[in-house]
């Protein structure tokens, strides 16, 4: 179900390059994957917010401090061991939340 959950966030992300004025709702839904349970989503929803914020960064100041909770989760263990990289907690997406 995990995995559903992520392609279906990264679909909703396709559907929004092409077409952006279309998908009024999408924010939402990348809201609710940003704190979905399961790390490989909120993962993947990271990935479309740090595109989304170099296009308009002001629009995504009040989700500032979602990231800093995140960071705090990934720096502190809280992910699953699979994300870790020689023992260092998930490195990319360390990176990802600092940018």
């Amino acid at each position: 179900r995990e995995i559903i959950r992520r392609k279906a966030v990264q679909a909703l992300y396709k559907f929004y390059l092409i077409a952006p004025n279309q998908v009024q709702h999408i924010h939402d839904k990348f809201r609710k994957a940003l704190c979905d349970r399961d790390a490989g989503v909120m993962a993947a929803s990271l990935h479309i917010y740090l595109q989304m914020i170099k296009e308009n960064s002001s629009g995504y100041k009040d989700l500032t401090g979602s990231f800093v909770t995140i960071l705090k989760q990934v720096v502190g263990g809280k992910l699953p061991i699979d994300f870790n990289y020689h023992s260092v907690p998930a490195p990319w997406l360390q990176i990802q939340l600092l940018r």
